[in-house]
């Protein structure tokens, strides 16, 4: 959500100010169209205080929209917030079309706010009658993002998407709404049929497809075992990347998922040979643990510390690795050489304290790098569900409870990533409180926990841009 956000953000600081068009001149005084001329040349050479002198003249000669508006975003840049918003509010009810600025409006509302919905609805029709379609892209990804955790099952999803679906789209945002429906269709209605037909559609229409859609419905395939489709669509992705480090990874995936654990350490033998690259060792390292083969697991993650003994993300992906794959003692033993070399790291103090707590062994030490992690990194409601675990461990329940109402108390809460495991934390923690009757009409909206994870990854697509 706060990174769809920002990118909204960013449309507005293109074109900060705009003019009459030779139209319009000759409807208004002279002198004022003069001024408002003076303000755009102000604000070209960077002398905002010039500018809005410029613009608060021209207003008062002419009494125009246009420059309003103009007037409204400059107070808005320049910190006059409640100026600016009323302005925009003003020039809103009363029909003149915003385009691009509508977008301030709709971020000065609270979360949530129902006008947001018409007030998006707004933004785009005024930025489609404009040919601003990019724009209205962006905007309807929005619109989707914020009534995602209103659809309780992917069929309401679907009818929303159709209504939405825009006339006119860039190839790029063409791949982002298509990529959506494809995770859709595989992550929640399991129909590979209507994926491929996605897929063949759009091939038929721009040939070969971006690596990172081909990617996303070959992950999708993957998550529903369905290895027959998932092949057709590693074979076009491997075009991509053949000799590079990701053709041996994809196909090592592909065979490692498909339980032929030999073949996919084959291929990733092959290809560390010819490249060292940290991916292939770490994928290597990981068949390993499958395989059994705890020695050569460990020889392989120990070399790649040494070739990158600065990386605390390194650190952080074995000992996750080694406790995903249930060997504890040895996770523990790497989370225990990275907080020493990266005390202040709030991913590792969470995740090192979780394991601890789910182990149920040196519970005080878990609570303390829980209250660590918490205070890098306050916002982070999975390092604070940590730490309401570390406490019910400890028998804190009143203190675990606390944290636990808190976080709940957020809507967010209910369509995050890791919803389904802090609500099972909450209900132990009632549950030993004798209060599971507070819990009773709480539930999660699994449709919007996949979903938001979903517009994540199609997102991807527009920031690689094609």
């Amino acid at each position: 959500m706060k990174m769809i956000r920002v990118m909204l953000i960013l449309l507005l600081s293109v074109n900060t100010l705009f003019s009459f068009t030779k139209k319009q001149y000759g409807n208004y005084d002279k002198s004022g169209v003069r001024y408002f001329l003076n303000a755009l040349f102000y604000e070209q050479v960077g002398n905002a205080e010039r500018s809005e002198e410029n613009l608060q003249i021209a207003y008062i000669k002419t009494n125009s929209d246009v420059v309003k508006l103009n007037l409204s975003v400059r107070n808005l840049i320049s910190g006059k917030k409640d100026e600016g918003i009323t302005a925009l509010k003003e020039l809103y009810d009363s029909g003149h079309n915003l385009g691009r600025f509508g977008i301030y409006l709709y971020l000065s509302l609270k979360k949530g706010d129902p006008q947001t919905y018409d007030l998006l609805d707004r933004v785009i029709s005024d930025l489609n009658e404009l040919g601003e379609t990019e724009t209205a892209a962006e905007v309807i990804r929005q619109k989707m993002t914020d009534r995602m955790y209103l659809f309780e099952n992917a069929d309401d999803f679907i009818d929303f998407y159709n209504e939405i679906y825009p006339d006119e789209l860039s190839r790029n945002y063409e791949y982002f709404f298509k990529s959506v429906m494809v995770q859709i269709q595989s992550r929640i209605k399991k129909d590979s049929s209507a994926v491929n037909r996605m897929i063949e559609e759009l091939e038929d229409k721009h040939g070969e497809l971006p690596y990172l859609f081909y990617s996303i419905a070959f992950s999708g395939y993957l998550e529903n075992k369905d290895l027959e489709n998932a092949k057709p669509v590693l074979d076009k992705m491997i075009r991509y990347n053949y000799g590079e480090p990701g053709y041996y990874y994809d196909r090592a995936t592909y065979y490692s998922e498909a339980g032929k654990l030999d073949t996919a350490r084959n291929i990733l033998l092959e290809g560390i040979r010819l490249s060292k690259d940290t991916s292939l060792r770490l994928k290597l390292g990981s068949v390993y643990l499958s395989l059994k083969d705890l020695k050569r697991a460990g020889k392989v993650f120990d070399d790649i510390v040494s070739d990158n003994f600065e990386s605390d993300i390194i650190y952080e992906m074995i000992s996750n690795e080694y406790a995903k794959s249930g060997y504890e003692d040895e996770a523990v033993r790497f989370f225990e050489k990275a907080v020493e070399k990266f005390p202040d790291d709030p991913e590792l103090l969470n995740n090192y304290s979780y394991l601890l707590a789910e182990k149920g062994t040196e519970l005080e030490k878990a609570l303390e790098m829980a209250g660590k992690a918490v205070s890098l990194k306050e916002t982070s409601i999975t390092f604070l569900d940590t730490k309401a675990w570390a406490l019910f461990r400890l028998g804190r329940y009143d203190e675990a409870e606390k944290i636990m109402d808190a976080i709940f108390a957020d809507e967010g809460s209910y369509c995050h990533q890791s919803s389904e495991e802090l609500l099972s934390h909450y209900v132990e923690i009632k549950k030993a409180l004798n209060k599971t009757e507070e819990l009773a009409n709480i539930s999660i909206n699994r449709t919007a926990v996949i979903l938001s994870d979903i517009i994540i990854q199609s997102s991807y697509l527009l920031q690689a841009g094609f």
